[in-house]
């Protein structure tokens, strides 16, 4: 058997097994939601920071992610306050935003002062 006789039997064996690939066109018409999974308490970030601003937070969005439909919550219960940030609605508009939202809550929102140690209670996820 030559090697090219040889290629394409290789190239005959291999095909049942590309058979399971499955390649989603960018033009269909997709319903993408940002919400947050069911297995999770609060959805994943992307980056968080503290600043003279106040608390901000790198959130995924379609585009209409903002302040009207995510808040940031904060539990005084223990021994130092946790903030998490909570999407109230999905976001099921369609502008996929491929670096996401940030959005800034001030101090005084979150009833915080600039000396405490506060802790982000959402999971992070590498960008």
């Amino acid at each position: 058997m030559n090697v090219k006789s040889l290629a394409v039997v290789a190239a005959l064996a291999v095909t049942p097994a590309l058979s399971g690939c499955v390649i989603v066109a960018a033009d269909t018409d997709t319903d993408v939601r940002v919400t947050t999974p069911a297995s999770s308490r609060f959805e994943s970030i992307y980056g968080a920071q503290f600043d003279e601003r106040g608390f901000s937070a790198r959130l995924n969005s379609n585009g209409c992610t903002n302040k009207e439909n995510v808040e940031a919550r904060v539990d005084r219960s223990g021994p130092r306050p946790k903030i998490a940030v909570v999407r109230l609605k999905p976001d099921n508009c369609r502008a996929f935003m491929r670096e996401g939202v940030w959005l800034t809550w001030s101090l005084e929102e979150l009833g915080l002062s600039k000396e405490q140690v506060v802790e982000v209670q959402n999971s992070f996820m590498p960008w």
